[in-house]
Order: structure tokens, then C-alpha cells, then sequence
């Protein structure tokens, strides 16, 4: 074989040789950059599922705040029906035919209905 083309069938060799490491330097590269995205994809996951346990457990504590204050109030207006039970039950008979006592015991029935 003449010396040219031996020269260019070792250049060609070596084009070829070089560019087979260059696909695996880029299959390495492309299986690293895999890597890192199913890392960020994973990272990104569990954010989310962290911020809507979040948005569920401030979602529970408001609803146990309001339901906590709604029965504290409750508690307190009960109360204020006793001592009006209490008050009707002391009255006097002659003041029972005046209508503002008549007007007090339907706000006192109303009052309790909506307790129930």
C-alpha cells in the first residue's frame, strides 16, 4: 500500500476512535444530566406534596379554631339564657300582662331556638 493511504487509514482510525469517545463522554453526560433531572423532579414532588399537607394542616387548624371559638361562645351565651330563665321564673304575676314582657320572653324563646 502506498504510504498516503496508510496515512489516511490511520487518520480515519483515530477520527473514528475519537469519536466514539466523544459519544461517551456525551452518553455519560446525557445519563448524569438524567440523573440530576429525577433528582429535581423528585425534589419538586415532594414540595408539592409538602405544601398541600401544609395547605390541608392549616385548612384542619382553622376549621378547629373556629370550631373551638364557636363553642366557647356558645358555652357563654348559655349562660345569659340560665340567668334569663332564671329571671322569667322570678317574676312577678302582675308584670306578666305587660307587653315589653311579652316582647322579652319571645326574644328569650328565639334566643334558645337558635342555641338548639
Amino acid at each position: 500500500m502506498p504510504e498516503g493511504k496508510e496515512l489516511f487509514e490511520d487518520e480515519a482510525v483515530d477520527t473514528e476512535l475519537e469519536q466514539k469517545e466523544d459519544i461517551e463522554t456525551l452518553k455519560q453526560a446525557l445519563s448524569e444530566e438524567r440523573e440530576k433531572t429525577e433528582k429535581y423532579l423528585a425534589n419538586w414532588q415532594r414540595a408539592q406534596a409538602d405544601l398541600a399537607n401544609y395547605r390541608k394542616r392549616v385548612e384542619q387548624e382553622r376549621t378547629e379554631a373556629i370550631e373551638f371559638a364557636n363553642s366557647v361562645l356558645v358555652s357563654d351565651l348559655l349562660g345569659i339564657v340560665d340567668d334569663l330563665a332564671r329571671a322569667f321564673a322570678s317574676l312577678p304575676s302582675q308584670l306578666e300582662k305587660f307587653s315589653w314582657i311579652k316582647g322579652i320572653r319571645l326574644i328569650y324563646d328565639k334566643f334558645k331556638s337558635f342555641l338548639k
